[in-house]
């Protein structure tokens, strides 16, 4: 019977000697949590023929979007994961009367002796996306780099509507699509950190992100979808927690 109270003593040594063993490693394990604003410029991915589907485009590429990343860190290196917004385009138009819409709509609707009267198209398409990260710093953590992939959702609206007026008599047309799309994107983005108090920084950095996705066509007269792929260019400032 003496032998188990030796041998729970054992465990209890070899216990406490893992413990102590594995103290350093988990005193120099480090968290950093950053909410970050950018300055988000999309490259032009609106498909040529839009112009023809409707009128000539007022599209916006340049928004001002937020995200968030959050890292586990081990010397100068580290894992994490990080989300936010990446507006992709918002397009707003007057349907011209000659149009590809509106000489679809006469077709459909029969509009022999009604004149076209007016008509607007509206477009807009944002992605968020979960990337998987990694971090290198250097110098104190003063320059630091990150790179991560991961899959997009991605989440918008498409609306037309077009009408013609005979006298007091109007037809009229409405056509909507949501968007619910996903895709893949990758990001690069390099930076700078400056301590302004223990565990507080603040990070100057750029991001180039590419992304790619299939989606639904935006002339809602074709039922297929379009390949997309759009890159973005985003300066930004990020406040950065450690602990």
């Amino acid at each position: 019977m003496a032998l188990i109270p030796k041998l729970r003593r054992s465990i209890n040594r070899i216990s406490l000697a893992v413990s102590l063993c594995s103290l350093p490693l988990w005193a120099e394990a480090r968290y950093l949590t950053a909410i970050d604003g950018a300055y988000s410029m999309a490259s032009t991915a609106l498909p040529g023929t839009l112009s023809g589907i409707d009128s000539s485009d007022v599209a916006e590429y340049n928004f001002t979007d937020y995200g968030g990343r959050f890292y586990w860190l081990k010397d100068d290196y580290g894992i994490g994961l990080s989300t936010g917004l990446y507006s992709a385009f918002n397009a707003r138009a007057l349907i011209a009367s000659t149009s590809q819409i509106s000489t679809e709509f006469n077709q459909r609707q029969n509009t022999t002796g009604y004149q076209f009267s007016q008509g607007n198209y509206r477009l807009g398409l944002g992605w968020v996306p979960l990337l998987a990260r990694y971090r290198r710093a250097w110098f104190g953590d003063f320059f630091f780099a990150e790179a991560g992939t991961g899959p997009a959702y991605g989440f918008g609206a498409l609306e037309y509507t077009v009408s013609a007026t005979a006298g007091s008599s109007t037809l009229s047309e409405t056509r909507y699509h949501k968007y619910n799309e996903w895709g893949w994107m990758a990001s690069l983005m390099l930076g700078t950190n400056f301590k302004l108090s223990p565990g507080l920084s603040l990070q100057v950095f750029i991001e180039g992100a590419w992304l790619y996705a299939k989606i639904r066509n935006p002339n809602l007269l074709q039922s297929d979808s379009i390949s997309w792929s759009q890159y973005f260019v985003r300066p930004g400032l990020a406040v950065a927690f450690s602990f």
